[in-house]
């Protein structure tokens, strides 16, 4: 597969994407417990032969990361401005 870097991922892909992402997190991999390991590992390999035909769709590979970033914008400096308000909300109440 080339490796074309920082290439625009079409929205329509970028969705299915995220979906893929959102359901390969341990707790909805495992179903919270309550599936085997070897059933959890049966998904994990279905899963990741979508999001390899996904990769192929858009001409490169294409990480968690990148989707996380791209799904939600600016999450890392919302939520750090959001410790520092309580923080100083905190400081100014003397806690």
């Amino acid at each position: 597969m080339t490796m074309v870097k920082n290439s625009v991922i079409d929205q329509r892909y970028l969705t299915q994407f995220s979906e893929l992402s959102d359901r390969l997190s341990p707790e909805n991999l495992h179903c919270d417990g309550e599936i085997s390991n070897t059933e959890a590992k049966r998904k994990y390999v279905k899963l990741m032969k979508a999001w390899k035909r996904l990769e192929k769709k858009v001409g490169r590979t294409v990480t968690e990361e990148e989707i996380f970033n791209l799904t939600y914008p600016n999450y890392y400096q919302k939520l750090n401005n959001s410790i520092s308000e309580l923080l100083a909300e905190q400081s100014m109440r003397g806690d």
